[in-house]
């Protein structure tokens, strides 16, 4: 395999490890082998069309403001938008700033940083008796030496005040066993994209 094309991959592996607001500590505390168990809330009967809209709408509102944040380096913003469960993980909020400040002076010293975060429409909200679930597609833009990288995932809203709030997770951190950690009532039918692969651009 080429070198560079190898030192490049790593780059972005560690640049997009750094942008996934906090997930990756959670597979340290998940116990390797634990059987997934099938979620306990069923959803309701889905809403009237002017109440769907307005959850879609406030989950992406606040989905775009979220990856808004994250690109501006507001790491107190970011961290309001990030799911509570991962902020208890990091440390507190004081933890959580500081692995964060530290990412984002890796990624400069790396010599690369981010360009853009775009947050899609939902493409999925269920809801149940506790909670709103939502899942938006997020393209997050990498610059880096040769060229630029592009990666599509995804955000996992949830609400717990029927959509008016909602705090975000990466999906590039999950899986069944930190789906369980840290949404044990998800609906069964919520469903997550796939995971896709970085794409690099080259500048020639």
């Amino acid at each position: 395999m080429n070198p560079s094309r190898t030192l490049r991959a790593r780059n972005v592996g560690l640049a997009l490890s750094i942008v996934v607001m906090g997930v990756s500590p959670l597979a340290a505390q998940v116990q390797p082998g634990a059987p997934a168990t099938a979620p306990a809330t069923a959803p309701t009967t889905a809403p009237a069309a002017a109440v769907d809209a307005a959850l879609h709408q406030a989950a992406h509102a606040q989905g775009q403001a979220c990856g808004d944040a994250l690109l501006a380096g507001d790491f107190k913003t970011l961290i309001r938008f990030t799911h509570p469960k991962i902020i208890e993980m990091v440390g507190g909020v004081d933890a959580m700033i500081a692995t964060l400040e530290k990412g984002e002076r890796e990624m400069k010293t790396g010599g690369m940083r981010l360009t853009a975060v775009t947050i899609g429409a939902p493409l999925q909200i269920i809801t149940t008796e506790t909670a709103a679930f939502a899942v938006l597609p997020q393209r997050i833009n990498l610059a880096l030496s040769g060229g630029q990288a592009l990666h599509d995932s995804f955000l996992l809203g949830h609400s717990t005040d029927r959509g008016a709030t909602w705090t975000f997770v990466d999906g590039t951190g999950l899986n069944d066993r930190t789906m369980k950690l840290l949404f044990p009532d998800a609906p069964a039918d919520l469903k997550l994209p796939a995971k896709q692969k970085p794409t690099f651009i080259s500048d020639k």
